[in-house]
């Protein structure tokens, strides 16, 4: 799953990947390309987890508001829906 948010806040912007799929390869993963650069200020973070990518899509699909949940140095480690971690 690529999931492209907002440097500043992680505010999830869009996500691109597998849904509904029980056997997700990293190979699958990276093999998602942006068509074109990100805009200014927005960057990717990849979900490996088939598990995870299957929580993501509940909670897209239901209308949560996704945030990526960043560390203290601003790097990606979690998602959040409605502010909610999804574990």
């Amino acid at each position: 799953m690529l999931i492209i948010y907002r440097a500043e806040d992680g505010h999830v912007v869009s996500i691109s990947g597998f849904h509904d799929m029980g056997s997700v390869t990293k190979e699958m993963v990276e093999a998602i390309h942006l068509v074109d650069p990100l805009p200014e200020g927005q960057v990717e973070y990849r979900v490996y987890n088939p598990t995870m990518m299957d929580k993501i899509w509940e909670a897209f699909d239901r209308g949560a508001v996704l945030q990526v949940v960043l560390d203290e140095k601003g790097n990606p480690i979690g998602v959040m829906a409605d502010g909610e971690i999804i574990v």
